[in-house]
């Protein structure tokens, strides 16, 4: 039976990732074994090469899960990063337009205010000389007002 090992390999820098299959066919474990010396003082421990070599394959598949799940992560982060300060700067914008536009209001309602003042003295001096113009007509004597501003 042979056993079957996926892993990402990093090329290069330019390079993206690629998957590698790495198949280890069963006559491995006997190869190896025969390969090494022989332990006489220790007859008793022998050494399971390929349940290590599964426990290492394994390992290395979950660190490389994790490596794509940080990247992925950071990537998220990034998107979030620049979301967060494309609204910040149109929030920015919309607040100094609201400023303005304050300020505009401000402008104008002190400029009303001028005018409604000269119009209040105005119609006080065309009531005025009404009522003095009109007054020889009436058979009255012209009436003395003073000229009184309405000041708010």
């Amino acid at each position: 039976m042979e056993k079957t090992y996926l892993r990402a390999v990093e090329v290069d820098q330019w390079q993206t990732r690629q998957d590698i299959t790495v198949t280890i066919p069963d006559s491995f474990d006997r190869e190896v074994m025969a390969s090494l010396p022989s332990l006489p003082d220790e007859p008793e421990k022998a050494v399971e090469w390929s349940g290590m070599l599964e426990m290492i394959g394994n390992a290395s598949g979950v660190l490389w899960q994790k490596d794509a799940e940080v990247e992925s992560l950071k990537t998220q982060i990034e998107i979030q990063k620049k979301a967060m300060l494309d609204e910040c700067q149109g929030l920015q914008a919309e607040l100094k337009e609201a400023r303005d536009e304050t300020h505009r209001a401000n402008a104008a309602a002190a400029l009303a205010t001028n005018r409604a003042i000269k119009a209040e003295a105005w119609l006080q001096q065309v009531k005025e000389a009404l009522a003095s113009g009109f007054a020889p007509h009436l058979g009255r004597a012209p009436v003395e007002r003073p000229s009184v501003l309405l000041a708010r």
